[in-house]
């Protein structure tokens, strides 16, 4: 399939559709969010869940970073896990806008995907050194240091492709704009072999990371996706 690609929408032409947010005359995808509400309760509603404790929320200060939504979600807590559902795959493409304000001293994990039992299968993560770590399973490769820093905002791309031992693939494409780079910077063949089914945002101690835009596919998602 093509990438999913654009130049934006306006937030007023999207529809939820069956609990998915679909764009008017634009691609559907297995999950399509702004990361964009009033409040726990309204996100609730949107399909998301809280498997910690309660203190990620929906802030505009010092967010949104997208520069279009009226707020971001905002997790400053280790425990902080906001997770939302999508119907199971074994290739699954994920894209995301995220900002660590204040610091990256403690390697939060920016996103990743689970399976129905919560296991992990592919995640990215920013290290303290300024490396990304991508992870398929428990196996892990990260890029050099000095590619991320506080204070930036960053689209991020992931790719996971579930195996059948130690063949599975997570890559990750990192940009401080909408246009996803042709080399990723990080990728690694690990040993998930069970489909996603589960998007999970969560921080660490010691940082607060803010997000917009999650887009979820089982088709490839390029640049500017609306």
């Amino acid at each position: 399939a093509s990438a999913k690609q654009g130049a934006g929408i306006a937030l007023a032409s999207i529809a939820k559709v069956d609990g998915v947010s679909k764009p008017a005359g634009g691609p559907s995808y297995l999950l399509s969010d702004s990361l964009d509400y009033a409040n726990a309760a309204a996100a609730a509603a949107g399909g998301w869940t809280d498997t910690g404790s309660p203190s990620w929320h929906y802030t505009t200060s010092p967010f949104p970073i997208d520069g279009v939504s009226g707020s971001s979600l905002f997790l400053d807590s280790s425990s902080d896990q906001s997770v939302h559902t999508f119907s199971a795959g074994g290739d699954i493409w994920i894209y995301v806008i995220a900002q660590c304000p204040a610091s990256i001293a403690s390697s939060p994990y920016i996103v990743y995907l689970s399976n129905s039992s919560a296991t992990i299968v592919a995640a990215a993560r920013f290290i303290s050194t300024g490396a990304v770590r991508a992870y398929a399973g428990s196996t892990t490769e990260e890029s050099g240091a000095g590619l991320v820093s506080a204070g930036v905002t960053y689209h991020i791309w992931m790719h996971y492709v579930k195996g059948t031992g130690s063949n599975a693939s997570c890559s990750v494409y990192v940009s401080t704009t909408s246009t996803r780079p042709a080399a990723t910077v990080a990728e690694t063949a690990g040993n998930a072999t069970t489909d996603a089914d589960r998007v999970r945002f969560y921080t660490q101690v010691g940082n607060t990371i803010g997000f917009n835009k999650l887009r979820v596919d089982d088709a490839e998602i390029g640049s500017s996706p609306t």
